[in-house]
This record gives structure tokens, C-alpha cells and sequence, in this order.
């Protein structure tokens, strides 16, 4: 397979990104792809494992960095201050964007993988894009992020001004710009597949989220993952990348 680094300017920041391209592709064949989200304070290679996987499986798999989602940024131009939701599905729509408009990819094949917040915010851009997206999973998804703020900051004094969450510094608009977005309002217009992964011990995201997610989809499953926690173990992810396969095939031969 063939691993390619490229950026994508953007919204006045740079989305850093790379590829793995799958091998013995013909001259003018078209492929499908997955697009793979981290989650918060994560970086663009959490999912270099998978996408190698499913290249070897003729997927193309990119993966890419939030710009200001995690610590170890330093190419975006943006900082973990400026990031919140929204400026998140801004980075992921213009990855897409740009994926789509290659030659080699088949347009209407496009699938996204997120994890927690990378998976809420894949959710939030499949709402919008809606039939641009054919299938997506979602890894632990941090449903829980759009749903308890006001258990978070009961106050508005509480939202004003920088704070740290989980030792990342945040800018009080991170909670701001979406304490009137009510996620379970903006669920169930995306009408194509949805594949839900969730461990039983999840501690950070209980998997009652997910169990509720699912309800507002017209095809979802929820695939539980005994004993494991918000981060599959190694034997887990290789699971979850065997589930994921599957679904994809399964997505692509409904045609």
C-alpha cells in the first residue's frame, strides 16, 4: 500500500492529514474510502493501525488531525482555545471535500469512523451531509459532550473565561457556542447505515448513550464489547476493525 502526507488549508487554518492508498488499483478504477476522526485530545495517527487495515482490504483509509483537538498540534495554525464542536465538523467536511474531489476515490462510497468526540462530531457531519456519507461507525461516541453541560457548569459565570478540561486548555467558548445545541434534537435525518461499538465498562461515555443514540436511526445497530472501556484494548480494536469491514461490504452490497 501507499501512504501519502498532504494538508488542507481551510477556514483560515491548515487540517494536517495522510493516506494509505490501497495496492494494485487500475488506471482509472475508483475505490471506497473511510475517514477516521479521533477523538478529544487525540492526534492524526491514533488510527494509522486501521487505516493500514483496511487499505490491505482495498479501502482507502485517511486519517486526520482536528485542528487545536489535541495537544500534540502544532501544524494548524489553531489552538485548542479556538476548537469547539462545530469547528470540528468544519475540519471533517473540508477533509471530505477534498477526498472526494480525487480521481481515484468513488464519491459514493465515503464512510466515517470516529471515536468519542471524533465520533459525535462524525455523527453532527453526517446529519448534514447526509447522503454524501454511506455508512458510518461510531466508536464510543461522546454523545454525552452535547447532553450534560449544565451538570458541568450550572452557572453562566462558569463559561466565562479559559479553563482546562482533562488538562487541555480550552476557551470558555468550547461549551458556549453549543449550550443551546440539544444533540438529540439534531439526530435521525442521516437515513443510511450506522454501526454503533461500545465497551460495557466505559467509564467516561456510559454506554446508555449509545443505547439511546441508536434509537433515532432508521438502520443502526449497536455492537456491545464486553468488559472494555472508553478505548479499546488491542485485541478489541482488532475486533472493532473485523466489525467495521464487514458493515462496509455489507453497506456497499445494498446496491
Amino acid at each position: 500500500m501507499h501512504k501519502k502526507e498532504f494538508k488542507i488549508p481551510h477556514h483560515g487554518r491548515i487540517s494536517d492529514c495522510f493516506y494509505y492508498k490501497p495496492d494494485n488499483m487500475q488506471e482509472g478504477e475508483k475505490c471506497p474510502v473511510v475517514i477516521f476522526s479521533h477523538g478529544f485530545d487525540g492526534f492524526k495517527r491514533d488510527f494509522r493501525t486501521s487505516a493500514k487495515y483496511y487499505a490491505g482490504a482495498g479501502i482507502c483509509g485517511v486519517c486526520h488531525g482536528f485542528c487545536g483537538g489535541g495537544r500534540k498540534d502544532e501544524t494548524s495554525g489553531f489552538s485548542t482555545r479556538q476548537m469547539n464542536h462545530f469547528t470540528e465538523m468544519e475540519d471533517l467536511i473540508s477533509v471530505i471535500d477534498e477526498v472526494t474531489s480525487w480521481d481515484w476515490i468513488d464519491e459514493t462510497k465515503v464512510f466515517l469512523l470516529g471515536s468519542s468526540m471524533g465520533g459525535l462530531v462524525s455523527a453532527m457531519t453526517a446529519e448534514k451531509l447526509k447522503d454524501r456519507i454511506r455508512g458510518l461507525i461510531l466508536l464510543f461516541p461522546a454523545f454525552c459532550m452535547l447532553d450534560n453541560q449544565e451538570t458541568r457548569f450550572p452557572k453562566p459565570e462558569h463559561m466565562e473565561g479559559d479553563f482546562a478540561f482533562w488538562g487541555v486548555p480550552l476557551g470558555h467558548q468550547f461549551f458556549e457556542v453549543s449550550k443551546d445545541y440539544v444533540i438529540w434534537e439534531h439526530l435521525g435525518s442521516f437515513e443510511n447505515p450506522v454501526l454503533f461499538m461500545h465497551g460495557t465498562a466505559d467509564n467516561i461515555v456510559p454506554i446508555h448513550y449509545s443505547y439511546k443514540a441508536k434509537t433515532f436511526y432508521k438502520d443502526a445497530r449497536l455492537e456491545t464489547f464486553l468488559d472494555e472501556n472508553h478505548g479499546f484494548t488491542k485485541e478489541g480494536n482488532r475486533r472493532m476493525e473485523a466489525m467495521g469491514l464487514y458493515f462496509i461490504h455489507d453497506c456497499l452490497g445494498r446496491e
